[in-house]
């Protein structure tokens, strides 16, 4: 669709499919099967089906130039757009190709892939296939997810959920895992540079990487292949975001270089909680300290309260000793941690 960008200020699409009515289901489960394995991405060997799911959405696109005149929040850009059929896994494969080339951007450059994962073992076999040689290599580095793993298979609503979902990526510069993965099929076993995020993230980026990049792979029930590029706005049009508010969250972090230092900073510590010390201070002090001390080891302890830290300080103290033992790393839910193999300065994002 072409647009007259000097008469058409801003356009709005949307989507809808009550795909969810039983007489829906009973008719589109004759062409695909309704899943009876695990609710997860389509391309884990436990799926074997479509998942019922039903919605409405809507976006609105606006070109840059009036985006930034009208002071509007931007959420993402669309970098490109390319069509193919979806009759093949090298149709698929030409239509990633054709995105990415008019997008300029390269496969190692698409930090998150959104893919349609329909349940359809045809359809699927073809993405899997397709994608895969698109993004063949040896390290794993462009996280791989589906929509309908969380809200089912909404059909014709299907494609603006994939675009909503990825547009609040890189607002948010984050990463949501796939629930209930387990092991890809296949055709995505082989090697690539695909990983299946299992835990949600933040979407950290390389030091000198200008911007994030994410692709949307859609095959439409009219056997279409779409393949989009959006990447974030830049830093200049980009809106503080709060993504976590600290509250009364407080860190700690107790330097040491061997696992005596680290159980005196815990002892110091509560020490410091008994006598009444002022929780912000006290954690000021301890940040000042580390900043000066330059350790091998380091624990994180964070707390909101002084009950919560004292609680976080009784768990280290055996986590810590049982880490220096050989048994991983100790972390706890609250977010406190420590780690006796620290990636150190040698670690990289």
């Amino acid at each position: 669709m072409l647009l007259d960008t000097q008469t058409v200020e801003a356009v709005v699409i949307s989507a809808v499919d009550l795909a969810g009515s039983p007489e829906q289901v009973m008719l589109r489960q004759r062409k695909i099967p309704l899943n009876t394995g695990k609710p997860t991405l389509s391309f884990d060997k436990g799926v074997n089906g479509w998942m019922i799911g039903e919605g409405a959405g809507s976006v609105v696109l606006k070109s840059m130039e009036e985006a930034k005149k009208d002071k509007e929040k931007i959420y993402a850009t669309v970098d490109s757009i390319a069509f193919s059929s979806a009759t093949s896994s090298e149709a698929v494969e030409d239509c990633a190709k054709k995105a990415m080339k008019f997008a300029s951007v390269k496969p190692d450059q698409i930090g998150l892939l959104e893919v349609c994962g329909s349940g359809s073992d045809v359809e699927d076999k073809f993405e899997m296939e397709g994608l895969t040689r698109v993004f063949s290599g040896d390290k794993p580095h462009c996280a791989i997810g589906g929509i309908k793993a969380n809200i089912g298979h909404t059909f014709a609503a299907s494609g603006m959920a994939s675009l909503i979902k990825t547009t609040l990526c890189l607002h948010h510069r984050f990463i949501p895992g796939v629930p209930q993965w387990e092991s890809p099929k296949t055709e995505l076993s082989t090697g690539n540079n695909f990983y299946v995020p299992e835990e949600s993230r933040p979407w950290l980026i390389q030091p000198g990487t200008p911007k994030r990049h994410a692709g949307i792979n859609v095959i439409g029930q009219d056997r279409v292949c779409s393949n989009v590029i959006l990447s974030e706005a830049s830093t200049e049009l980009r809106k503080k975001i709060e993504i976590a508010e600290l509250g009364d969250l407080r860190l700690f972090l107790l330097p040491g270089q061997e696992m005596t230092d680290i159980k005196k900073g815990l002892n110091d510590l509560e020490n410091d909680l008994n006598s009444g010390q002022d929780l912000v201070s006290t954690a000021h002090r301890y940040y000042r300290q580390y900043k000066k001390n330059n350790s091998r080891f380091a624990a994180v302890l964070l707390g909101s309260s002084r009950d919560e830290l004292q609680k976080e300080i009784d768990t280290a103290k055996s986590g810590i000793e049982k880490s220096f033992s050989g048994n991983g790393d100790w972390n706890t839910p609250r977010g406190s941690m420590f780690s006796a193999t620290p990636l150190s300065k040698e670690g990289k994002v």
